[in-house]
């Protein structure tokens, strides 16, 4: 797997280089702002850093300049970081808009390597994290009690914007394989998660037979 991650950031870096400055073609942001983002390093980059880098909205710069950071925005999101959410429609929405001009760069089979590792690694382990009266206070929701899957926003994400387009379908499809291969409990239990969050979905993957059995499993 290790392997497999360098030759696919080595392909990445042989095409594109690091911008020096942003273009800021919508004059959104300002040198000062974008500045600060570049003169961090790519592992010094956060959820809110790759939130402008990404918003395709408004953008930052040329989809040729922010595109150098897709491979360090996959290695964060890897780790689960806290504040992953604030950059993830930007990102998602930018990976689909821009899965033509990765393929026009023989960059497809190196963006999908990254991503299947991220997958990979965000799978590994299926956990439910549960939020009590107190943090559900502090983050003003009016609720006390909450439960989540820890990655599921990843991974459900990915695969319902993927599944916008052809291309990104048969990528979510690969990834779906991956799990049913994997054939474990933590694969299984994404499986089911999967299910429930991207209904519109899961019937481009999944057979009725194929679900009927992970919930018997």
């Amino acid at each position: 797997m290790r392997e497999e991650n360098e030759i696919a950031l080595s392909e990445f870096e042989r095409s594109l280089s690091r911008p020096t400055m942003l273009s800021d073609p919508c004059q959104e942001y300002g040198e000062d702002c974008l500045g600060k983002i570049l003169a961090k390093s790519d592992q010094q980059l956060s959820g809110v850093d790759y939130s402008i880098l990404f918003n395709t909205n408004l953008p930052c710069g040329k989809n040729t300049e922010t595109m150098y950071f897709l491979p360090a925005s996959i290695d964060y999101l890897s780790g689960l970081p806290a504040e992953h959410a604030e950059m993830l429609e930007e990102w998602l929405g930018f990976i689909v808009k821009n899965i033509p001009d990765i393929e026009s760069l023989n960059l497809m089979n190196s963006f999908i390597s990254l991503l299947a590792i991220m997958f990979e690694s965000v799978t590994s382990s299926y956990d439910v994290v549960s939020m009590g009266d107190e943090e559900c206070g502090e983050k003003g929701w009016g609720i006390s009690h909450f439960e989540y899957v820890r990655g599921s926003l990843i991974v459900c994400g990915l695969v319902q914007e993927l599944s916008r387009t052809r291309q990104g379908k048969m990528i979510a499809k690969g990834f779906i394989e991956h799990l049913l291969g994997r054939n474990d409990e933590a694969a299984n239990q994404w499986l089911i998660e999967i299910a429930s969050e991207c209904e519109e979905e899961i019937d481009i993957f999944l057979s009725t037979e194929q679900f009927d059995k992970l919930l018997l499993d």
